[in-house]
């Protein structure tokens, strides 16, 4: 082949004879005409025939699917290489409008508090302003960390507004905006709060539906309160049923968690038992995270450990007596008209209890088909309704004190302190030192 004088036919051996399958003359000018012809067509057809398919399933994809993004396409140069947003992204970018007017933070807090108060209202009827009280939240929610947690509020407000008007990176502050395994956090790039729920199988929310665990709801309460002054309110939940809360969990903490915490609950009553010495060590962890994150203990026992974290400089809270709150609902099987309580009200508490008494304990659950083989749905599991009591309460609390952080700074905004409470580097840092002494 490399021998250029050599002017056999291609398909003739070295030996000069021809192959078995090879034609008995080289084929004419006619013959690859028509083989040309031929090889155009079937590839046409195939061309034609994928375009087709394509289309059928397209149109099928588009009529069944729940959203459709519309892109944003600019006819008028087609040539242009520059990709356009679609809607989503330019919403996505274009969530929140920063602000420097602490009172104009205010009263975005004031209307979304509105917003939620409404949503208690849907669940709770005329029992949400009794039972969702703020004294009424606040006596359950033992802490001697006001102070610090509501630092923490305020900072993480002004690391928003700076944030979103350029003046500061994520780098400058003392959590990062987001977590690698967040990718709507990432894409918007927002400042978070983040809950994370640890504990064992009913705080897990086993025998209920993921979106009825209490996490979902904590989130679900705070996140749009959060979001009015530029903060993305996320909870998750990392319990794990059948553990307890050391040695594994402890030790494993930023594996399991992470690094960027701001809020975590312990929640190990069941399998820890009595003995303290599990969460003095999971405490003791969560205590060497690099934001600092404030520890929710859900537990009626322990408090004395709580005590002696925060005169360590831990922001702890202590949810006990939860009990109390519930007994301001009514007993089910003692009101005459039931069917006319208010949705989360009725059939919750029976004989003084919640859930688990006659005939309470029949409409326990809510899984509809999912449920239908009754597994983990026991009487040591909360049902729905507790669920949605925990987690309302929870994140009555984070908003309170978000609302409390910003009246706060409204309040001392004139005051002559220095330096004086304003949406600036200046203050933010000056909170930090404090955060971090």
């Amino acid at each position: 082949a490399n021998n250029k004088n050599d002017t056999r036919h291609p398909s003739i051996m070295s030996d000069g004879t021809l192959p078995s399958s090879t034609p008995s003359r080289p084929p004419s000018n006619d013959d690859n005409v028509k083989f040309l012809i031929k090889y155009v067509s079937v590839i046409s057809l195939l061309i034609l025939l994928s375009t087709f398919f394509n289309a059928s399933d397209d149109v099928t994809s588009f009529s069944t699917a729940d959203e459709v993004i519309k892109l944003d396409i600019d006819t008028s140069s087609s040539s242009s290489s520059i990709p356009h947003k679609n809607d989503q992204q330019q919403e996505e970018e274009n969530w929140y409008s920063p602000t420097k007017s602490i009172q104009q933070l205010k009263s975005n807090l004031e209307e979304a508090k509105k917003n939620l108060t409404a949503m208690l209202e849907e669940d709770y009827g005329e029992y949400a302003s009794i039972v969702f009280r703020k004294d009424a939240i606040y006596s359950v929610m033992d802490t001697q960390s006001t102070e610090k947690i509501k630092r923490r509020m305020k900072m993480k407000v002004i690391e928003s507004q700076l944030h979103y008007m350029g003046e500061i990176s994520s780098g400058d502050v003392l959590s990062s905006a987001a977590d690698d395994d967040d990718d709507r956090a990432m894409k918007r790039n927002n400042i978070t709060f983040r809950w994370f729920t640890s504990g064992h199988s009913s705080a897990a929310g086993h025998g209920n539906l993921f979106n009825q665990t209490y996490s979902v709801i904590v989130g679900e309460t705070a996140k749009r309160v959060f979001e009015s002054v530029g903060i993305d309110f996320i909870a998750e939940s990392r319990a794990m049923g059948g553990y307890s809360s050391g040695p594994e969990i402890a030790l494993c903490m930023e594996a399991i968690f992470g690094s960027d915490i701001d809020a975590i609950s312990w929640d190990y009553g069941m399998t820890d038992g009595r003995d303290p010495r599990n969460y003095w060590l999971w405490s003791s962890r969560a205590g060497l995270v690099p934001t600092m994150p404030i520890v929710f203990l859900n537990d009626n026992r322990r408090g004395e450990v709580n005590a002696e974290i925060q005169k360590m400089g831990m922001a702890a809270v202590h949810i006990q007596e939860l009990d109390r709150l519930k007994k301001m609902f009514p007993n089910s099987d003692l009101t005459d008209n039931v069917d006319d309580l208010p949705p989360a009200v009725r059939w919750y508490i029976c004989a003084g209890h919640a859930e688990n008494d006659e005939p309470c304990n029949k409409y326990k659950w809510n899984t509809g088909e999912c449920g239908a083989d009754g597994k983990f749905q026991t009487s040591w599991h909360n049902g729905w309704k507790d669920h949605l009591f925990i987690g309302r309460v929870i994140g009555l609390y984070l908003v309170e004190s978000l609302i409390e952080a910003v009246s706060d700074l409204a309040e001392n905004e004139n005051a002559g302190s220095s330096p004086a409470p304003a949406v600036s580097i200046e203050y933010y840092n000056h909170l930090l030192s404090l955060e971090t002494d």
